[in-house]
């Protein structure tokens, strides 16, 4: 109960403080339940994944102990029924290990009111992907393009994938069909875009 309500007061060094050096015991004894010990492993990877969010870094070392926090939550109970932020943060992490394909299994899971942060982990999937050396065009088209069949995709979302669909066909060689996209689809996005 510390724990969560350290989290929820944006206090995760702390949480994880408590974790590691409390709690930890008590675990380490025996004294907790499954349940208990799910629990503990789900607020570890929520305060692991948290902190960083909070210092605005991506790290692998700390992705690592996410995933591996909820593993060993789902491996307890044999339940991955985490809360819908946790299987975010799981997608996360996931995108930062480059395991894209959970990332976007848990991202497509996520309910409805959580379309924000499904389309946090696409765009972070995508912009990996073309990033990657050996392109995976396929993909990345089929990412975009369920991307922009989402209901409700605001205007900066549908420029940025419009910015990714370009940047696809020139990674591909396909100049004159990356012009006439951008000429095509920008007049009716330029009124409404932001800055970015």
């Amino acid at each position: 109960e510390e724990v969560e309500q350290l989290v929820a007061s944006e206090k995760y060094e702390a949480a994880l403080e408590s974790l590691n050096t409390k709690a930890i015991k008590v675990y380490q004894e025996g004294r907790l339940g499954r349940d208990q010990m799910r629990q503990f492993h789900v607020l570890r990877g929520r305060a692991i994944f948290l902190a960083e969010q909070m210092k605005g870094i991506a790290l692998v070392e700390n992705a690592t102990n996410v995933v591996g926090a909820y593993e060993k939550a789902e491996e307890l109970t044999g339940r991955a029924d985490f809360e819908p932020l946790d299987q975010y943060y799981l997608a996360q992490a996931n995108v930062t290990l480059g395991k894209y394909a959970r990332a976007i299994d848990l991202a497509n899971s996520l309910p409805p009111e959580l379309r924000v942060q499904r389309g946090r982990v696409i765009k972070r999937v995508v912009e990996g992907l073309l990033a990657a050396p050996n392109l995976d065009s396929e993909l990345t088209l089929k990412m975009l393009a369920d991307f922009l069949g989402q209901r409700d995709l605001t205007v900066d979302d549908r420029g940025w994938a419009l910015a990714r669909q370009t940047e696809l066909l020139l990674r591909q060689g396909l100049v004159s069909s990356a012009v006439m996209k951008v000429l095509q689809t920008m007049p009716s996005l330029m009124s409404d875009l932001g800055r970015e």
